[in-house]
């Protein structure tokens, strides 16, 4: 994609462009990750597939 190279100024300035944006995008996975891991996967699958949320006596 030559256009898209000279609109980011080169060759080099993609490269670093997209090695950033790259690192980004891995780290709002890592964070997303890890937030559904905190909150309990299974309780988040479960309450996205059925539609219900189960609330433990607890947390009420």
């Amino acid at each position: 994609m030559p256009l898209a190279v000279t609109a980011l100024g080169g060759r080099q300035s993609a490269r670093t462009l997209h090695f950033f944006i790259t690192w980004l995008l891995v780290f709002f996975l890592v964070v997303h990750v890890a937030m559904i891991v905190l909150a309990g996967f299974w309780s988040r699958m479960r309450a996205m597939i059925t539609g219900r949320v189960v609330v433990s006596p607890e947390a009420e």
